[in-house]
């Protein structure tokens, strides 16, 4: 509310919004992957490589998303 509206004639996916948008999801799924593999050939006990890098995959893109929504808030 503390913003003026946007002019009609601009489209609601501007060049700025979506080159931010692409930034933040490569970022979130450059963490996600990181994290699947540090798991999966670091932190993993023998047998368990696969139940640990997914987990941790999940836990990485949930607070990713946590954190995301707080910050956009």
């Amino acid at each position: 509310m503390e913003q003026p509206p946007r002019p009609a004639d601009r489209g609601l996916f501007d060049r700025s919004f979506s080159l931010r948008l692409a930034w933040q999801g490569l970022m979130v799924g450059g963490l996600t992957l990181a994290a699947y593999f540090l798991g999966f050939t670091r932190l993993a006990a023998p047998g368990l490589e696969g139940a640990v890098a997914n987990t941790m995959a999940f836990a990485t893109l949930t607070l990713c998303q946590l954190f995301h929504a707080f910050n956009v808030r």
